[in-house]
């Protein structure tokens, strides 16, 4: 497997995450976040306790992003940043985003026209 191959396969386990996913939406703004920030505005969004949400980043979604050098995480300091491959990752979160609402104009406008 070649090395580009190797870092495909780690940006799509990440990714395979929604929780990874919310958190790597948050961090698209760029600059460096804290891990308290983070859970806090995961909270809110899935509607889950912040200490849950925090546990889970500290523990597991974090550690396993900084892994795959998506992002950049000191566990000391509880600070999180874009790591080496936050761009090509947050590009194929795009790519996915824009095929998948092409593909739902498509399936709409078929349904429109079908109903005709």
């Amino acid at each position: 497997m070649t090395s580009t191959e190797q870092r495909l396969d780690a940006i799509f386990r990440v990714l395979a995450n929604d929780r990874r996913r919310q958190t790597l939406d948050l961090l698209g703004d760029g600059g460096t976040h804290s891990i308290e920030t983070l859970a806090d505005a995961l909270s809110v969004r899935r509607q889950n306790d912040r200490k849950r949400e925090y546990v889970a980043l500290y523990q597991h979604h974090l550690p396993k992003m900084d892994d795959a050098d998506i992002v950049d995480y000191d566990q000391a300091t509880g600070s999180v940043d874009g790591g080496p491959l936050f761009h090509p990752t947050m590009a194929v979160i795009h790519a996915a985003d824009f095929a998948f609402s092409r593909d739902i104009l498509s399936l709409a406008a078929a349904i429109r026209n079908a109903a005709k």
